[in-house]
C-alpha cells in the first residue's frame, strides 16, 4: 500500500512545490522548507545526513529544492523510486523535476495518474506536457479529466474547448464552451472562442450570435469582427 499522502502544489509558474507537512509524522522533515528559505544549508545537510534513506526527508528535501535545484530534486525522486518504483509522490517529483525533458516528465506523470487519477494538478501538468509534445489527444484527455473534477470551473471548460479546437474537433469544443459561457457569461474570451468553434462546426448563425456577445463585452477588440468577416466570406456573402 502506498503512503496515503496527497500533494499540494501551487501553480508551476509561481513555485511548484509538492508537500503535505501537516500529514507527515516527522516535524523535522517539514522544517526543511523554512531552513532552506533561511539559508541554513548546513542544518539541512545535517538533517539529510542523519536521515539519508527516510522517504519523508527525501520527499520534503526534493520538493523544497524544486525551483532552485531541479537536479537535486531529481536525485531525491530517484532515491524514492528505488525504494518503491510506484511511489506516487516520487513519480510526481520526477515529473516536475524533469520538465526540461518533456517526454520523461510526461511518462512519469502518466504513471502517477495510473495510481492516483484524481489529482487535478497532475492532470494539468499532463495536459501542458501533452501540448508541448504535440500529443493532441492526450491534451484533450487530461483537459476532460479536469472538467470532470471541476465541472463548475469556466477556466477548465475554456481550456478543454481550446484543446478540442486545436485538435480539429470543433463539436467537442462547442460543448465545453457552451458550458463555460453559462458559468461565466461576462468573459469575452469564452464567447470569442465559442463563436470560432461554432463557425468551424458549420453553424454560422450561432457563431454570429456568440461573436455579437463578445463585441458587446469589448467593442474595441477587432477579433470578433475578423472572425465574422471570415464567416461571411466562407458563406459567399462578399
Amino acid at each position: 500500500r502506498h503512503r496515503d499522502r496527497r500533494p499540494i502544489r501551487r501553480p508551476l509558474q509561481e513555485s511548484a512545490v509538492l508537500a503535505a507537512p501537516a500529514l507527515l509524522p516527522m516535524e523535522q522533515a517539514g522544517s526543511l522548507f523554512s531552513l532552506l528559505a533561511a539559508g541554513q544549508l548546513r542544518e539541512v545537510d545535517r538533517l539529510m545526513a542523519e536521515n539519508p534513506n527516510d522517504p519523508d526527508f527525501l520527499l520534503m528535501h526534493g520538493a523544497a529544492l524544486l525551483e532552485r535545484d531541479p537536479a537535486a530534486t531529481l536525485a531525491d525522486a530517484t532515491a524514492l523510486l528505488e525504494m518503491d518504483a510506484e511511489d506516487p509522490l516520487g513519480l510526481a517529483l520526477k515529473a516536475y523535476a524533469s520538465q526540461g525533458d518533456p517526454l520523461t516528465a510526461y511518462e512519469a506523470i502518466e504513471s502517477d495518474l495510473s495510481i492516483w487519477n484524481d489529482e487535478p494538478e497532475w492532470h494539468g501538468l499532463a495536459a501542458d506536457l501533452s501540448r508541448e509534445l504535440g500529443n493532441l489527444q492526450g491534451r484533450i484527455d487530461h483537459a476532460v479529466e479536469l472538467i470532470k473534477l471541476y465541472p463548475d470551473s469556466s477556466r477548465h471548460q475554456l481550456e478543454a474547448g481550446q484543446a478540442f479546437l486545436d485538435a480539429g474537433q470543433p463539436d467537442g469544443a462547442v460543448n465545453c464552451l457552451k458550458r463555460a459561457a453559462l458559468l461565466a457569461p461576462d468573459e469575452k474570451d469564452i464567447w470569442l472562442l465559442l463563436g470560432n468553434a461554432q463557425a468551424q462546426a458549420g453553424d454560422p448563425r450561432s457563431a454570429g450570435e456568440a461573436l455579437e456577445k463578445a463585441i458587446a463585452l469589448d467593442s474595441r477588440d477587432p477579433q470578433p469582427l475578423l472572425i465574422s468577416g471570415r464567416i461571411a466570406l466562407n458563406a459567399g456573402q462578399y
